[in-house]
């Protein structure tokens, strides 16, 4: 039963980014996508390229916080459904408590999701964030999946290779040359977003392999 929750709560958050990165290209980071969903293309837009400063007012009408809201309750739930069995799977081990920082954190994320115009919020949801994500590293190198990390690492620089080679051979057609380097190409990606996607991936991997190992 817990082991089903928990494969659901995985793919409640495989598909939200889905359809986040569907929707509004790449984001930022997974917390910039509470203020994608609440702004409305403009706004957003300027929340993507760092002019968030010109939205300050986030009691202004253009802010949809019942839309916003979803982002919360995507997070909870999918911490809700995720750490019973997280629990469960590392009974007995020492840093069992890492397991319960890594997941529960996202709760106090999601409690405090506007940290771009709230000071306090800010501090809540950078600390929970930053605590959740490093525990879920170490939980991981813990139990021995290190090597998932460098996996995932490994599919994901595949997929921007593929389409680096994709925009190479479409701009060389263009204009007959392209001289931006694949350094060039992943410095415009979204670091933090993607090391999110890395921690967090890992950390649902290693799980589903204690699953079925």
């Amino acid at each position: 039963m817990l082991q089903t929750l928990f494969i659901i709560g995985f793919f409640i958050f495989a598909m939200y980014n889905i359809i986040i990165f569907s929707t509004y290209g790449e984001p930022k980071s997974i917390s910039d996508t509470y203020y994608y969903l609440g702004f409305n293309k403009t706004e957003t837009s300027l929340i993507k390229h760092g002019e968030e400063c010109q939205l300050r007012d986030m009691s202004c009408k253009k802010f949809n916080k019942k839309k916003a809201a979803i982002f919360q309750i995507w997070l909870t739930v999918v911490a809700m459904l995720c750490l019973p069995y997280t629990l469960e799977i590392t009974e007995g081990y020492w840093f069992q408590f890492l397991c319960f920082f890594a997941i529960a954190s996202l709760i106090y994320v999601a409690a405090a999701p506007n940290f771009k115009f709230n000071d306090m919020q800010n501090k809540i949801h950078t600390i929970a964030a930053s605590i959740s994500a490093i525990c879920a590293m170490t939980v991981i190198i813990l139990l021995g999946y290190w090597y998932v990390i460098f996996m995932i690492l490994g599919i994901m620089l595949g997929i921007a290779l593929n389409e680096y080679s994709k925009q190479k051979a479409y701009e060389s057609r263009i204009i007959d040359v392209s001289t931006e380097s694949f350094y060039d190409f992943l410095k415009k990606r979204s670091i933090l977003y993607w090391g999110e996607i890395l921690c967090f991936g890992s950390f649902f991997c290693t799980i589903v392999l204690k699953i079925f190992l």
